[in-house]
C-alpha cells in the first residue's frame, strides 16, 4: 500500500517563504553588526601598521604600502586591509591581491581605478571626497552564519520541493564573503557600479557554479552586474 503526500498549498508556501526572508534579513543584520564591530576593534592596529610602513628609497620596490590584519569574529574570519591611492601606485600594475585568510579560498584584486571610484564624490566624477587611506574588509562566513543565506527561495529546500510544484532556486556552492569599504574613522563607504569591476577568486563546491551577490531588497542571490570567469584558482596566500 502506498500513498502520495499532498502538495503544499500556495498559502503554506507563502508562509514558508516569508519566514525564509525574515531569517535572511536577520542574518544580513548580524553580518553588518559583526563587520562594524570588527572594524572598530582593528582600526587602531591597522593604521599603526599602515602609518609606520616605509619603503627604503634606495631599495627596489617589491610591494605596496598595504597593511593587513586578520581577526576572528563570531561569524568567521575577517581580513582587513588599509590602502591608499599612493600605496597602490607602487604596486605592480597598480593593483594588489588580498586574500580572505587561510582556508577561506577567497581572494580579491583591488586596483587604483577601483579605489579612485570608491573615494570619489558621486556628483563630481574624479574628485576625491575621502582623504587619506581607506579600509577594506573581507568577512568569510562560517556555516552557522551563512545557514539562512544558502538558499534564496523556499523551493530550493529539497524537503519543501518534494511537496510542492515549481522550479528550484539558487543554492550556495562556496563560502560566502561580505566585502565593504570604510573611512579611517570607521564610517562605511557606499560602493556600487565599479567599472572596470574588481576581480574575485573563490573556491566552489561544484563546477559550473556562477558568481552572484546577495540582493537585500528581494532577499535573493543576483547575477546582475556580475560576470563569471571559469578558471583554475591559484594558491591563495594567508
Amino acid at each position: 500500500r502506498s500513498s502520495t503526500a499532498p502538495l503544499l498549498s500556495r498559502e503554506a508556501l507563502a508562509s514558508l517563504e516569508e519566514t525564509r526572508q525574515r531569517l535572511a534579513e536577520e542574518a544580513v543584520k548580524e553580518v553588518e553588526t559583526a563587520e562594524e564591530a570588527g572594524v572598530m576593534e582593528a582600526l587602531g592596529l591597522l593604521f599603526d601598521l599602515f602609518d609606520n610602513s616605509t619603503l627604503d628609497p634606495d631599495a627596489p620596490i617589491i610591494g605596496p604600502l598595504i597593511s593587513e590584519v586578520l581577526i576572528e569574529t563570531p561569524l568567521g574570519p575577517m581580513k582587513l586591509a588599509a590602502m591608499s591611492m599612493e600605496s597602490l601606485s607602487v604596486a605592480p600594475g597598480g593593483k594588489v591581491n588580498i586574500s580572505g585568510g587561510p582556508d577561506t579560498g577567497f581572494q580579491l584584486e583591488v586596483g587604483q581605478h577601483n579605489l579612485a571610484q570608491i573615494i570619489s564624490c558621486p556628483e563630481m566624477l574624479g574628485v576625491s571626497c575621502i582623504e587619506g587611506p581607506v579600509v577594506m574588509n573581507i568577512l568569510t562566513m562560517n556555516e552557522n552564519a551563512s545557514a539562512n543565506l544558502r538558499k534564496d527561495n523556499v523551493l530550493a529546500d529539497e524537503r519543501v520541493r518534494r511537496l510542492a510544484e515549481g522550479e528550484g532556486a539558487s543554492t550556495l556552492q562556496s563560502k560566502p564573503a561580505s566585502i565593504n569599504f570604510w573611512t579611517r574613522k570607521g564610517s562605511k563607504i557606499p560602493v556600487s557600479g565599479l567599472y572596470p569591476p574588481m576581480l574575485m577568486v573563490l573556491e566552489v563546491d561544484r563546477p559550473g557554479a556562477t558568481c552572484a551577490y546577495w540582493d537585500e531588497k528581494v532577499a535573493k542571490w543576483s547575477e546582475d552586474g556580475v560576470a563569471t570567469v571559469a578558471t583554475v584558482a591559484p594558491a591563495v596566500p594567508a
